[in-house]
Formats: C-alpha cells, structure tokens, sequence
C-alpha cells in the first residue's frame, strides 16, 4: 500500500484509510501532538491504516456474509422488555442462558452474542455479573446483541434459579463434578424449556445451584487444564443443545 494508491485511487476516496493518511501527513494546527518519536507515530498510522483498509475492503466484499458491527447504544425504553421466562414464541429455542457472578464484561458480552446466534429466549444476569444497561464494556465482544436479546437482572443467583424452577425449567449446570454427565450424553429436546447456568471464572457454579439443579453437565478436556474460559464452554454446550433440538 503507497501514499499514491491512498490519495489517488477512487477506492479510498473519502474513506477512512485516506483520511488517517492524510491526518498524518498534513495534521490540523489545533491537533494535540503526542510527545511521541515520529517514527512511532508513523508506525502507528500505518497499522491504523492497514486495519481501516481491511475493515473498508470487507464492508464491500460481497462474499462475506458477517454482518456484526459495533451498534449504537440504544436508550433504555428501546431495550425489549418482553417477560421471556414463560413466553414460548420469544425465539426459536426454549433455553435459557444463566450467568452466575461472571467477573468480565467481555465474557458476558461474548455469551449474549452467544445467546443471539444459539436463538435463545434470553439471558439472565445474576450477582456481580456485568449486565445492561450498565456496562458498554459488554459492547466490545456483545454488538447489537446487548441490545436485541432479552435480559433480566436477578441480585442473587438462587432466586434466578428458583423463578424458573417454578415456571417449569429443566436446570442443568455446566461444571466439574464427581456426577456430572458429559453434556453430549444428556437428552435435551425431552427436558424443555431449559435453563443453563454457567459460573464464575474462578469458582465456579454456585454450590446451591449445584444441589438445586436438575442435571450437571460438563465438557471433557484432554490436555492439562481441566476446564475451559466460560464464554467458549458455554457455546459448545449451547449448539450441542441446538443440534439436538434442530435434529428432532
């Protein structure tokens, strides 16, 4: 990539790689300068510039089917208030998404895109679990999913548990136990609707929710951890559950 192809190309004219391009070479007078070695500064704006084109040159492929882009925040009276724990025609799957005192906004945001593409009812945020509308950091991994998938806030994780017990939910708990089931072995599709609670990133499943549930699942491991991040443990549960119910 030359200065030339930014300038004089009609593909970047008037794009983003163009004007960062051009904010590096001619900045305005009133830009605050960074007390940074030029050399830096260049090699900043050519990684910027590298990104911009990659990002410009994907909007425009017509092959490239992922849409995900960062949205706008939407006003709270926009968010979907709908009631998803007992409504059946909320979305595709009967299943419930709970997530137990999750520290990091990214593995939350992560588990709400997760939650959208599964076709989930909803997700329930529960403790210390960042949660709409008050964390953006949910947006960095999340997109327009913290804003189209229906959510509610439960202070304490058993009194989650307990609301859906009583509407009828099959709870399956995703951790390590002596009688945990390997999840590909549990059959689903004869346990709807179904609520799936994920835990901590360092504890774990609440050890009530553990004695509550219905069923505990977990996924096995082959090498020397035993265990997987929360937000890539979930999905491989979820679309298992999917797959089953899709196969039905």
């Amino acid at each position: 990539m030359t200065v030339d192809a930014l300038f004089g190309s009609e593909e970047f004219l008037g794009t983003s790689p163009s004007r960062i391009a051009r904010s590096f070479v001619a900045p305005r007078a009133n830009r605050i300068q960074l007390p940074m070695p030029v050399d830096r500064q260049a090699k900043q704006a050519a990684e910027q510039i590298v990104y911009a084109v990659r990002a410009l040159r994907a909007d425009r492929a017509e092959h490239l089917k992922n849409l995900d882009r960062p949205a706008p925040v939407l006003s709270t009276d926009k968010r979907p208030s709908r009631s998803f724990i007992d409504d059946d025609t909320a979305s595709p799957h009967a299943v419930v998404l709970v997530l137990d005192n999750l520290r990091s906004a990214f593995n939350v945001g992560s588990l709400f895109r997760t939650a959208d593409t599964a076709g989930l009812r909803g997700v329930i945020t529960a403790g210390i679990s960042p949660h709409p509308p008050l964390s953006e950091k949910l947006r960095k991994t999340g997109f327009q999913a913290i804003d189209s998938v229906a959510t509610e806030h439960f202070d304490d994780v058993m009194s989650a548990v307990k609301r859906l017990k009583a509407a009828g939910y099959f709870v399956v708990a995703l951790e390590i136990t002596d009688g945990a089931r390997r999840y590909d072995q549990i059959p689903y599709r004869e346990r709807l609707p179904l609520a799936v609670v994920v835990g901590n990133e360092i504890s774990g499943v609440d050890t009530r929710v553990l004695q509550a549930a219905d069923a505990v699942a977990h996924i096995p491991t082959f090498g020397l951890k035993n265990s997987l991040n929360v937000a890539a443990a979930a999905p491989i549960m979820l679309f298992e559950i999917v797959r089953q119910l899709q196969s039905g």
